[in-house]
């Protein structure tokens, strides 16, 4: 009869053991669904929640308008750079067609030509100027 008891004993504390993982098995899982539903627990704050709503609307539409006439702003200095350029471009190849008459002048020694020399120059000064 001891060896029997000793038997169903055995059998008793696996089935101890057995019940005892289980329940293990349940509590972590439990655990891991609580800790995994804690970030939709809490509330998450933002910049936003802090900020006066009116205050926030006015500086928005600021900073809307400060960025177009920023834009606006480049486009106009892209514009005069071009501009500038053409200019620069258009002087310098009347520059070099003024020195290029010079010294087809100075070589020809036309002095009948002396009227269309200044008229060159003050055109040249022109473009000079702008």
């Amino acid at each position: 009869m001891g060896k029997a008891l000793r038997l169903s004993e055995k059998w008793f504390n696996r089935g101890l053991w057995l019940v005892a993982l289980v329940f293990a098995s349940f509590l972590i899982g439990l655990g891991g669904t609580l800790v995994g539903d804690l970030p939709r627990v809490e509330q998450r704050h933002t910049l936003e929640d802090f900020m006066d709503p009116a205050a926030t609307a006015r500086q928005r539409a600021a900073q809307d308008a400060a960025q177009l006439a920023q834009r606006q702003a480049q486009d106009a200095l892209e514009q005069a750079r071009l501009r500038q350029k053409v200019a620069q471009s258009d002087s310098q190849a009347a520059r070099e067609t003024f020195d290029n008459w010079l010294a087809t002048r100075s070589v020809t020694q036309r002095s009948e030509q002396d009227a269309e020399l200044l008229a060159r120059t003050r055109a040249l000064d022109g473009l000079r100027v702008q």
